[in-house]
């Protein structure tokens, strides 16, 4: 038995709570009441905070591996996605051509029928404005139709219902209505980016379903005081949230403070080169260089990140939000965006729990 004393709970007020665990929550109290109980390991959580684990909803690539290369890379990131604190995620593809993202499809059918924590595929592109298109590869771009949308919807179908692709990010205004339907009826999240979508357009689109501004600012139209785009079109509609790269290179942490916290979700839309050395590494077809943990192509593109969430949570409290709130923004908004259930810190349910310090650290997961 494992309890940990003093500690704070996301959702509750109070710092003196303590929980008793092995693989399953058996105990929760305040104050001095844990003393008499038998345990085998006790911590002090002075000043932490106890949460359910990240959930990763774009990420590209981790500690060498890509998610475009197969299931192997697939599987190899979900395992070491459990040291960062991340227990479910969407591993996102770049624009590929069709017959290749098909093969991905059913790659990725096969590990969510092994992993549960594995939600689908994110498909970045390919149908996304070529002015906007930032590190993807533009001879993978290309404009939305009818077959190809309900081949992708067909071949992401699964047997007990949902679909192999959780989320796409698209610009909207390559879209038709009975095309957004098609996709949004499969199950299919609707993300906006690298997009040439202004203010009305955005709104229109946000109006669809639940739905997600993919990493905000980025290739993408910037707030302007007349013509506002699609930032503001994204915070005022309801069921919309926006994701945040918060390494300070996507977004200077001034940007980020102004944008609304319970609309927020962060992600690292991290590449192969996460949690590895500056160097060259591929995103897709495209080199990619990465110079003190930044990735640019050879146009000078930012090309994801090379960030890991537990390092953007740790950032975002860095920038002067709460501790509290920034796990928030890594559990409970991404849970709300895509339709997931958080289980409750409470007496009876499974012990899979992060403990972070005061200032936003990852100290030790446990139970995943």
């Amino acid at each position: 038995m494992i309890l940990i004393h003093s500690l704070s709970f996301a959702g509750r007020s109070g710092d003196d709570y303590w929980v008793l665990f092995d693989r399953e929550i058996r105990e929760i109290g305040q104050g001095q009441s844990w003393r008499d109980l038998e345990l085998d390991e006790l911590l002090d959580g002075s000043g932490h905070l106890l949460s359910r684990p990240f959930i990763e909803t774009h990420t590209h690539g981790l500690e060498g591996h890509a998610v475009e290369d197969g299931i192997d890379s697939m599987r190899a990131i979900r395992g070491r996605q459990r040291k960062y604190g991340i227990a479910r995620s969407i591993l996102s593809l770049v624009s590929l051509p069709q017959n290749r993202i098909l093969e991905l499809i059913d790659e990725a059918k096969v590990l969510m029928g092994e992993d549960s924590g594995f939600l689908g595929l994110h498909l970045e592109g390919p149908y996304i404005a070529e002015a906007r298109c930032g590190a993807h590869d533009k001879e993978a771009l290309r404009k939305p139709t009818d077959a190809e949308l309900k081949e992708l919807v067909e071949a992401a179908q699964l047997e007990t219902g949902g679909s192999a692709i959780a989320s796409i990010t698209i610009a909207a205004e390559l879209f038709s209505n009975s095309q957004l339907s098609l996709l949004t009826e499969a199950g299919i999240a609707l993300c906006l980016g690298h997009t040439e979508a202004n203010y009305e357009q955005a709104r229109d689109f946000f109006g669809q379903s639940r739905s997600v501004l993919t990493h905000t600012y980025n290739a993408m139209q910037p707030i302007g005081h007349r013509d506002p785009g699609p930032i503001p079109a994204a915070i005022e509609a309801p069921n919309t949230f926006l994701e945040l790269i918060a390494d300070g290179h996507h977004v200077k942490p001034s940007a980020a403070n102004i944008l609304p916290q319970e609309k927020l979700i962060l992600v690292s839309d991290s590449m192969a080169a996460a949690a590895q050395s500056d160097g060259t590494y591929m995103l897709g077809t495209l080199e990619v260089t990465v110079a003190d943990g930044v990735a640019t192509t050879a146009s000078g593109s930012l090309a994801g990140s090379t960030l890991t969430l537990d390092k953007a949570v740790e950032n975002y409290v860095l920038w002067g939000n709460s501790l509290e709130q920034s796990v928030r923004c890594a559990v409970a908004n991404p849970a709300a965006a895509y339709g997931l259930r958080v289980a409750p810190i409470s007496a009876g349910e499974t012990a899979d729990l992060l403990l972070i310090g005061p200032n936003g650290q990852l100290v030790r997961t446990f139970g995943f």
